[in-house]
Formats: C-alpha cells, structure tokens, sequence
C-alpha cells in the first residue's frame, strides 16, 4: 500500500529521490576524496625523478591531469543529473542508471589510475 504525503506526492517517489541524492552525494564525496591523492602521487612522482622535470616525471603529470580532467567532467554531469533528473518522479530509474554508469566509469578510472601510477613509480625507481 502506497502513502501520500499532504502534497499528494508518492511516498515511494520521495524515497527514490533520497536514495538518489545519497548515490550523488557517494559519488561526489568519491571524487573529492581523490583529490589529495592527486597531490600526494605528484610529490612520490618529484620525489622518484629526484625533483628534476624528465619525461617520465611529465608522462605521470599527463595522466594526472587527464584523470582530474574525467574527475571535473564527471563532477559537472553530477551537477547536471543533480539539477535535471528530480524534475520527472518516471525518469528517476533512468537517472539512476544513468548514476549508475559515472560511479563505475570512475571505479573503472581510478583503477586505470592506480595501475598506471604503480607502473610510473616502478619505471621512475629502476631507470637511472
């Protein structure tokens, strides 16, 4: 049996919109925690060159950038979700879904990441 709120509004409706706007929050939270790792890998990165700009050293900051660069579009299209997909109560499945994907394209990201900066700092550590 479904309940009505005074407004007339499905009370399921409203807990898929709560549930909806916790996953952005998850996912949003996900990508701001990120953040300091971005700085941390560049100073094992300087720190690995032995402070010296080297190709290696620019080949990390390059995937650096191009992560924090999918991090900002990602953050954007949250906005945009955030701000368009609570406007129609039958397209929350949709938004879902759609919410869905970000969280395991970033999954799939960091760890591409993650695997690219181990393979950066191993490079760096066995070439003189």
């Amino acid at each position: 049996m479904r309940r009505t709120s005074s407004e007339g509004s499905d009370a399921s409706g409203d807990e898929a919109v709560r549930e909806l706007r916790t996953r952005l929050a998850q996912v949003r939270s996900f990508i701001w925690w990120t953040v300091p790792l971005y700085v941390f890998f560049v100073a094992v990165g300087a720190y690995a060159s032995r402070l010296t700009l080297s190709v290696q050293l620019g080949v990390l900051l390059a995937v650096l950038v191009a992560f924090g660069g999918l991090d900002g579009l990602v953050l954007l299209r949250l906005r945009a979700i955030e701000q368009d997909g609570f406007a129609n109560p039958d397209g929350l499945p949709a938004t879902r879904a759609q919410l869905e994907r970000l969280a395991r394209v970033l999954l799939r990201a960091g760890l591409a990441f993650g695997a690219t900066f181990v393979a950066a700092v191993a490079i760096l550590l066995v070439l003189p």
